[in-house]
């Protein structure tokens, strides 16, 4: 009984990197790394792979008091391929989406540097802790020697989140160079030793969300079709704002003044969040629907409602519906009546 408790972990961990190659679109899943956190998961392998320096654009999660003993230089992100050749870092850390939604052209900028310094190269590491609000995007397609992201984010709602950050490398010299760092970590490497001494992810974390993902049965196709709501919810919410501009993810930052009052349901699943010079929102429209459908929300009504694109939409849904369910038996019983005609004409001929 021991021994299939303790394997259970194990074997959920492998599962869950299966799954996780398959809704990122990525292959090698043996490569997949799993971290407490993107930040603890980044903190050791900088060391270990001999960073001393490190650039980071000024739209991160973290500045440099998240990286103490590394010499950190912020750049702008447009300034980056400049920075990178002035400070030459063993190593640049940038999001694929900023904290306040701006969608970072990660791959492109990436590629840039690699083609401007060649071997001299810097580690490209690609924090994809918000790869959801962009629509979850292939990691392989960020031209990243490293993508480190969060397993749970944008799947789990905000106070339902696990800690399980991964890393990730399509480059087999990359991943070599990582694997010994991290096989000391229970759970962290696959095959490495099932001793759990070294306690790193909690292995109830790995299997409450390998579970998640097996009883969703999640795909790229669905992943998609969330996103599509997502950003429907986050166009309907600018649209009732002062922004200028069309959401390209969906996360919204309404500087202060620019938006008077948001949906209640949004703050009670976690959201929301108020600062002085403004208010950040990530758009999960599948939460929403869920809460509606559990307590008849009022709330989550009226935001689905509110948006006379989505209510005329849905109103010709609704149209249609109704016009199949009466048209169709009839429609049935023309065609028939057709081919009977026509088989009566074949037969007398």
């Amino acid at each position: 009984m021991r021994k299939h408790l303790k394997a259970s972990p194990e074997v959920s961990a492998d599962c869950l990197r299966a799954q996780l190659a398959t809704v990122l679109g990525v292959p090698f899943e043996d490569r997949f790394i799993f971290t407490p956190s993107i930040l603890a998961g980044v903190r050791i392998l900088a060391p270990c792979l001999g960073v001393r320096r490190l650039v980071l654009t000024t739209a991160e999660y973290y500045d440099t008091a998240h990286f103490p003993g590394l010499d950190c230089h912020l750049a702008d992100f447009s300034d980056l391929i400049q920075a990178v050749k002035v400070t030459k870092p063993e190593m640049v850390l940038a999001s694929v989406v900023t904290w306040k939604g701006d969608l970072l052209p990660i791959g492109e900028m990436f590629r840039s540097i690699r083609q401007s310094l060649g071997r001299e190269c810097p580690l490209l590491v690609a924090d994809g802790s918000h790869v959801g609000a962009a629509g979850f995007p292939r990691l392989d397609s960020l031209c990243a020697d490293i993508v480190c992201g969060d397993g749970s984010k944008w799947l789990l709602a905000p106070s339902k989140r696990l800690n399980v950050g991964f890393l990730w490398s399509q480059s087999v010299q990359v991943f070599s160079r990582l694997r010994p760092v991290f096989a000391p970590f229970f759970l962290a490497v696959k095959g490495a030793s099932s001793e759990p001494s070294s306690r790193w992810i909690p292995p109830d974390h790995i299997v409450a969300l390998q579970r998640f993902l097996s009883r969703k049965r999640l795909s790229r196709t669905k992943l998609n079709l969330l996103h599509q709501r997502n950003m429907e919810l986050a166009n309907d919410l600018a649209s009732r704002s002062d922004l200028c501009v069309a959401p390209k993810t969906s996360i919204l930052w309404f500087p202060k003044g620019t938006i008077s009052r948001l949906p209640r349901e949004l703050a009670d699943q976690g959201l929301v969040w108020e600062f002085s010079d403004g208010t950040r929102v990530m758009c999960r429209a599948d939460l929403l629907n869920s809460t509606s459908q559990r307590t008849g929300s009022a709330a989550a009504k009226a935001l689905r409602s509110s948006s006379p694109a989505m209510r005329q939409a849905r109103t010709k849904e609704t149209h249609e519906e109704k016009r199949n369910l009466v048209c169709a038996p009839r429609l049935a019983r023309f065609a028939d009546q057709v081919f009977r005609m026509h088989s009566g004409r074949l037969n007398c001929a």
